[in-house]
């Protein structure tokens, strides 16, 4: 069985070339994971710190209508006999702040009047129960869920302040306001485009959303991500447009709401993928290179090889093998070299053959010859 043929010598030398870019690959490599990983957490911080800033502004605009409706409570036109004028402040206040309507209720829950009816008409029953419970039982402002009224198809919230004389409860003093409010928060706070800012309430449902989108709930990634007991946190999540978002959230803790930011995914890693592949067409032109070099000084070994192989194979043949170049200067045949003369004697005549030396070669040759009277004829003479 013959053996396998081994590697061509070219070969040989374009992975030894090729061996010393590996490492700069893997130093390659794991620099470029270790970039990806840092542009997620850069982007997770930056969601959380903008998450921040918005629930910082949303957290003013619910203070500020607290504010409002605590003046209001402060006017004399508030007592028992006196809800006419009172009536009248109120809607004045209510168109001034863009709200839908101020209710006031009493110490039960039960509704006495609303600036958007006349007195006269039927009192209509607190459309968020839940919020207005909650305002009487902790006497501190609260802010409700978002809601759906029976007069008007857009959603509003209630912010709802007790009002208490003498230390005793006397009132519910309630505004009631669209959604669009928040939405124009978020605007006013210049979301990039390609990010995505909402607003929940303490039930999950979507208060406001910087982008118009369907649906009113989050989902189920970012409803994974709320669901912890976290005043605030970073994770990934995916959109109800279908893109992937490292998405900062914090909550309102006075109030129940939370703030959300998303990030595309695809954004903060987009300059690392231009990098790897600078860094790979590197790697691509650095073995074509290695290539390269491997092809052109493997003929200074190649060759000489080739020609000691044809050498050996010719000698194997039995025919001689032939000299490649031009013979050596300065080299005489042996058959041409001059004679040389042999030295004369120390009285000018040559120099005669030594009998004695002619005599014991004669003498072993008999020998050798086993013919005793040679060696001794030989001997004699």
């Amino acid at each position: 069985m013959r053996p396998a043929p081994g590697r061509p010598l070219r070969s040989r030398l374009f992975l030894l070339a090729a061996s010393g870019l590996l490492p700069l690959a893997i130093v390659a490599c794991v620099v470029l994971a270790y970039l990806v990983g840092q542009r997620a957490r850069d982007a997770q911080e930056s969601a959380l710190a903008v998450s921040r800033a918005l629930a910082t502004a949303v957290d003013a605009e619910l203070r500020a209508t607290v504010s409002v409706l605590q003046s209001l409570v402060l006017s004399d036109d508030l007592a028992p006999g006196q809800l006419p004028e009172f009536r009248a402040l109120a809607a004045r206040v209510a168109a001034s702040q863009g709200w839908r309507t101020v209710v006031l209720a009493d110490a039960h829950g039960k509704v006495l009047m609303s600036s958007a009816f006349g007195l006269d008409a039927a009192a209509p029953a607190p459309v968020d129960v839940d919020s207005m419970q909650r305002a009487i039982a902790q006497r501190q402002p609260v802010v409700g869920a978002v809601v759906r009224g029976p007069h008007e198809g857009t959603p509003a919230y209630a912010v709802r302040v007790p009002v208490a004389r003498q230390g005793k409860l006397q009132y519910v003093l309630s505004a009631v306001i669209p959604s669009d409010r928040i939405v124009a928060v978020l605007l006013r706070q210049a979301v990039p485009a390609s990010s995505l800012a909402s607003v929940f309430d303490h039930h999950l449902t979507r208060v406001a959303r910087s982008r118009p989108g369907p649906g009113e709930g989050p989902t189920p990634s970012l409803q994974a991500l709320l669901a912890s007991d976290r005043s605030e946190g970073t994770g990934p999540t995916t959109s109800l447009e279908g893109t992937p978002s490292y998405t900062g959230f914090s909550r309102l803790q006075p109030w129940g709401w939370t703030v959300t930011i998303g990030i595309p995914s695809a954004g903060s890693t987009s300059g690392v993928y231009g990098a790897a592949g600078a860094v790979a067409g590197g790697l691509l032109a650095s073995l074509a290179l290695a290539a390269l070099a491997a092809w052109y000084f493997s003929r200074d070994v190649i060759e000489p090889i080739d020609t000691l192989k044809a050498a050996a194979g010719a000698r194997h043949r039995g025919a001689a093998p032939r000299r490649r170049g031009r013979p050596q200067q300065g080299r005489i045949p042996g058959d041409a070299r001059p004679r040389v003369a042999q030295p004369a004697g120390a009285h000018g005549h040559r120099a005669a053959p030594d009998g004695a030396q002619r005599r014991s070669g004669h003498a072993r040759r008999a020998r050798s010859d086993g013919t005793p009277g040679h060696a001794h004829e030989a001997a004699g003479r």
